[in-house]
């Protein structure tokens, strides 16, 4: 006996079928770029019940809460429920003027994971208020951990390094995570007015059993120093972090990143910069007719009067054959540098002999700056004592 063909009726059925799963797919399909591409949430039917109801509760939360909780109870019906859903229609549940389901739904998140920022937040919020320190710098962590909502990273550190036991908190978490360090850094570069919240909270990193990477410190000793902020970067820069490009004025070059304080080399077109034949010393020529920058640094000069000297070997005419002309050196050294021109400074001037200089009390860091006139110049020396 042989197999019936299949009817009409049964191909249709079949096309009906296979019709029907491809839709599925494609809506699913859809829903998923829906995620990062709110312009396609008119595609995906509501109440599916994916990441196009999430964004969409998320949307219409204010404009229209209604419809924010029918999206957000469309998401509930899904299982596993995840934490993005549950704060999805807590928002839309607040701006329903529902507090209690959003109570119940904003625990339900914070329990089941720590990657939705709208939950990360709201729970900051709630620890603050009744000053669970160690909880609000957990999840700042689990922020800054996720490496995305920078504003909301940026909003929580305010709100927690401006208290005494906050800062205290974030200080034992950032000794056992990169990422916290790395957002309170971009933090501080973003609000320098933080500068001294910030480095009393990586100052106390110093005193705990775990501490951090010289490199880490670094970070932020630049943006204060950067920031005219420079008792606040020699309190945070350690001890153990000292360099010989900090306790020497020679012209040496650091092996990776240079420390804070020792000598930067800037590149580009048109300068060239290396180290001289003689240990200490520079070679540099420009070639650009305008004058540039080759070296600066921050000093640590104390209170009092102190002598800056130049040397170099094309002195006295003396040069390498074919070296070119002999490059003129300025040397700009102020306590402040934010304000780029010699006014105000400690020492504006081309260099012609040894300069005297005096450093006033309220200034424990000071910015120097070397350029060069377009030529040569051979085998530089600097002393300042």
């Amino acid at each position: 006996m042989t197999p019936r063909e299949p009817g009409t009726l049964g191909w249709i059925l079949r096309g009906a079928l296979f019709l029907a799963i491809a839709a599925v797919a494609v809506v699913s399909q859809i829903d998923r770029s829906a995620r990062v591409r709110p312009a396609l949430i008119a595609y995906v039917p509501e109440g599916f019940g994916g990441f196009a109801d999430e964004k969409a509760a998320r949307l219409l939360s204010v404009t229209d809460p209604e419809s924010a909780m029918a999206r957000g109870e469309a998401l509930l019906r899904q299982r596993p429920i995840e934490a993005a859903n549950l704060s999805a229609y807590a928002l839309a549940a607040v701006e329903a003027d529902d507090v209690a389901q959003a109570g119940q739904a904003l625990t339900l998140a914070a329990q089941r994971g720590w990657r939705d920022a709208y939950t990360q937040v709201t729970v900051i919020g709630s620890a603050l208020t009744n000053q669970q320190w160690e909880v609000a710098a957990q999840r700042v962590d689990a922020l800054a951990r996720m490496r995305r909502e920078e504003e909301a990273v940026f909003g929580t550190i305010s709100l927690l390094i401006n208290e005494p036991e906050g800062r205290r908190a974030l200080a034992e978490r950032m000794v056992q995570s990169g990422p916290l360090v790395a957002s309170i850094a971009e933090f501080l570069r973003a609000n320098p007015t933080f500068g001294p919240a910030v480095a009393e909270t990586f100052v106390m990193t110093g005193g705990m059993e775990s501490s951090l990477e010289c490199e880490d410190y670094a970070r932020v000793v630049r943006t204060l120093l950067g920031n005219s902020q420079a008792t606040e970067a020699l309190e945070v820069w350690p001890q153990r972090c000292l360099t010989d490009e900090d306790r020497s004025t020679q012209f040496l070059f650091a092996e990776g990143e240079p420390s804070p304080f020792g000598w930067t080399y800037p590149s580009g077109a048109g300068i060239s910069i290396r180290s001289g034949d003689a240990e200490g010393t520079l070679d540099v020529r420009n070639r650009d007719p305008l004058r540039r920058q080759f070296a600066f640094r921050f000093l640590t000069l104390e209170e009092g009067t102190h002598r800056l000297s130049l040397r170099r070997e094309d002195e006295g005419g003396t040069r390498r054959p074919g070296s070119g002309p002999r490059a003129e050196v300025s040397v700009l050294l102020r306590c402040d540098r934010s304000a780029g021109n010699a006014a105000g400074a400690l020492v504006g001037e081309r260099y012609r002999g040894p300069v005297e200089f005096t450093v006033p009390a309220d200034c424990p860091a000071q910015y120097v700056a070397l350029t060069a006139s377009q030529g040569r110049i051979e085998g530089l020396r600097i002393e300042i004592d």
